[in-house]
């Protein structure tokens, strides 16, 4: 895959990256057949919530969420220590929680 072959790539040159310096369009994708069940308000909501997050967490929460990759990965991809991958992780989940729950 073209992708993890960049990320590879990057590792292993270890390029440093600062990610601030990212444009990134946020378009998180929704497995259709994952999310039929789900009210189209909630799946407005958390794309809501996506776009009010720092980069940092878009970052985490897509490698992790769509492209299917693990916290450990992510932080070896970013160059960050573990337990800071899953803190954001964490708290992008906490925040749809905490979103859903006040509807």
């Amino acid at each position: 895959e073209t992708k993890k072959a960049s990320l590879n790539r990057l590792q292993e040159e270890k390029c440093r990256l600062d990610i601030n310096d990212l444009a990134i369009v946020w378009s998180f994708s929704f497995n259709q057949s994952a999310i039929s069940s789900i009210p189209s308000e909630i799946i407005k909501d958390i794309k809501e919530i996506m776009t009010e997050l720092p980069t940092l967490q878009k970052i985490i929460f897509k490698l992790i969420a769509e492209d299917k990759l693990t916290t450990k990965q992510v932080a070896a991809i970013l160059d960050l220590p573990h337990a800071v991958t899953e803190g954001h992780f964490a708290s992008v989940i906490k925040q749809i929680g905490e979103k859903l729950i006040k509807k």
